[in-house]
């Protein structure tokens, strides 16, 4: 398994990266755990807070995952995804 932060080369990511290479020939299909881990690594970076939530848009432009420094943000990206599937159960 190779994960890495995608590099740009004149405004196109360069392929290959994140790859997992499973020796079926299906490289370019991702479990639910790579997916997340990667959107953790990502977090991991603490480019801003380390610190994430799950929110709508203010405008309507849809959802976001978001590092923020909310008080309510999480450090674990499944916390916060899980965090929003129990406030839409609540609102329900």
């Amino acid at each position: 398994m190779l994960f890495c932060t995608p590099q740009r080369d004149g405004g196109v990511i360069q392929e290959g990266c994140g790859v997992t290479d499973r020796g079926d020939g299906e490289k370019d299909k991702f479990t639910d755990k790579e997916l997340l881990d990667f959107l953790q690594a990502q977090n991991d970076k603490e480019i801003y807070t380390g610190k994430v939530i799950f929110r709508w848009s203010r405008k309507k432009h849809g959802w976001r995952l978001q590092e923020t420094s909310r008080t309510e943000a999480k450090k674990d990206v499944r916390e916060a995804i899980a965090d929003a599937i129990m406030k839409s159960v609540k609102d329900e």
